[in-house]
């Protein structure tokens, strides 16, 4: 297995994303050189298939010793299977590095789209050796697209979690990890790079060829998850709390292959980005938006768009009341 060419997914847990192929097969088709890995359980027949059949290495993470993770789920500010598994995902991330014997991966999460990475861990390879992940506040960093190419950095972030006070999530814990292990972390550009650089070291994207999403792109472009906008339309246009651009100024564009952003507007400040972080779980807004669909020439022209619950702009109204009698008698069973 060449070093540096592999891509490992992870999903923990059995209710498995139902956009899972969309995300791989993405990253299949933009980076058809790479040895691509998901660790999961419990697969279904069908999925399993269509996975062997571009090549997927299939792993099945229960071959891995679980009462080495010492994560304490009272511990974390998200309580929640979810919040957990996030942090879990690097115990298996440390395991499985060991287990193929590999010194250098990426790593996305599967709400990512995963753009051609050709040639970039040679590129980060020589800033130096640890974890380069996005970072878009001083105290947290996204593990959106990763890549290590430090295998003991995966043990030092991982010993975090058993230590009195542990980090209270996973973004949490790449935040402390930047600031003790500053030699081994690695700062890639998100949007905000010109602003960003003001507060920590980066790495430039002048010199990477592009941007990495943390979150603000994907949701700035498709939207947050539908989860959060319980019977109400979701739109896109949403401004993460962390971004520090002014999109009223941001320039997209795509050529069916890529996507392109410009931040400030200028041609010299236009880059390509190497993920996009899908918050919104919709792939076939992706799809639509990477083709110039509407969803982009509307973009372009500074127009927000119905990302999913169009149904909802008519007939919200008649969920609202039983949304409140939800909260309702929740409180009432508390």
């Amino acid at each position: 297995m060449n070093v540096g060419e592999t891509l490992i997914f992870i999903w923990i847990g059995a209710n498995h994303p139902h956009f899972l192929l969309d995300s791989i097969e993405f990253a299949y088709q933009k980076n058809a050189n790479k040895n691509i890995i998901l660790l999961a359980h419990g697969l279904s027949k069908l999925w399993r298939d269509a996975l062997n059949k571009i090549g997927v290495e299939l792993i099945d993470y229960e071959i891995f010793d679980s009462t080495s993770m010492q994560i304490n789920p009272e511990s974390l500010a998200y309580r929640g299977e979810y919040w957990i598994n996030a942090s879990l995902r690097f115990y298996y991330l440390k395991e499985v590095a060991s287990f193929l014997k590999i010194e250098k991966f990426f790593h996305a999460e599967l709400d990512n789209a995963v753009f051609n990475l050709d040639g970039l861990d040679e590129k980060l390879d020589q800033y130096g050796k640890g974890l380069f992940i996005p970072r878009d506040a001083s105290d947290r960093a996204i593990a959106s697209l990763i890549y290590c190419n430090r295998p003991e950095s995966l043990t030092e972030l991982t010993e975090l979690y058993i230590r009195p006070t542990p980090p209270k999530h996973d973004m949490d814990a790449l935040a402390i990890y930047a600031a003790e292990y500053p030699d081994y972390f690695f700062s890639l550009p998100t949007e905000s790079y010109a602003k960003n650089r003001e507060s920590w070291k980066i790495l430039e994207p002048s010199s990477l060829g592009g941007l990495f999403d943390a979150a603000a792109i994907g949701q700035y472009m498709l939207g947050v998850d539908p989860i959060h906008r319980k019977y109400r339309p979701s739109y896109n246009g949403f401004i993460n709390e962390n971004s520090k651009i002014n999109w009223g100024e941001v320039v997209f564009d795509s050529d069916g292959k890529n996507l392109f952003l410009s931040p400030s507007g200028k041609a010299v400040d236009n880059y390509r980005l190497f993920n996009l972080h899908i918050h919104a779980k919709k792939w076939n807004a992706f799809e639509s938006l990477l083709k110039n669909g509407p969803i982009l020439k509307r973009l372009q022209e500074g127009k927000r768009s119905i990302i999913s619950g169009r149904f909802f702009v008519f007939f919200g109204w008649a969920y609202a009341p039983l949304l409140r009698l939800k909260r309702l008698a929740k409180k009432l069973l508390r």
